[in-house]
């Protein structure tokens, strides 16, 4: 990824700033952002970022969903994600006939900590945490809900 890219990782407060992260996505040219499942944790509000990209000649598309940064101390994956969303602002083509949903952050509190876990204690997709885990199962559904046909974990062992 670009150094122009990876400085939006900066640390604010003594954590990951996720809104500097995802400051380039935005608004990037035919990728729609939204924020989904709003949660708080202590006084600060939190949501999951997913980022929507139709390709062209996508009248019946192949779906494809991308959920990373699960564990909140693995920021690659959520890299990975935003580097993709990057490259197909500036090539459209290269999703010909495919709808993508992009989830960068999973684990929003683990990520801004630079911990596996969420600040509550649990991982996000793990029993532990309910308020996050409903709020990454709405992401979930949400996007099961539109028949897709392949999920990408962007996930190391």
């Amino acid at each position: 990824m670009d150094s122009s890219f990876t400085a939006q990782l900066v640390m604010e407060n003594g954590r990951r700033s996720i809104g500097r992260f995802l400051e380039p996505l935005l608004s990037l040219a035919g990728v729609q952002a939204d924020f989904l499942g709003s949660f708080e944790v202590g006084r600060e509000k939190y949501s999951l970022p997913r980022f929507t990209f139709r390709g062209p000649n996508s009248s019946d598309p192949i779906r494809i969903g991308v959920f990373a940064a699960i564990h909140g101390d693995e920021p690659a994956g959520a890299f990975a994600a935003a580097r993709f969303l990057l490259e197909l602002a500036k090539q459209p083509a290269l999703a010909e006939n495919f709808h993508l949903q992009v989830y960068p952050i999973c684990n929003p509190t683990g990520f801004e900590d630079n911990t596996r876990q969420s600040r509550r204690g649990g991982q996000s997709h793990l029993r532990k945490d309910k308020v996050e885990r409903q709020s990454l199962l709405a992401a979930v559904l949400h996007f099961w809900s539109r028949r897709p046909k392949d999920t990408l974990p962007l996930q190391h062992s």
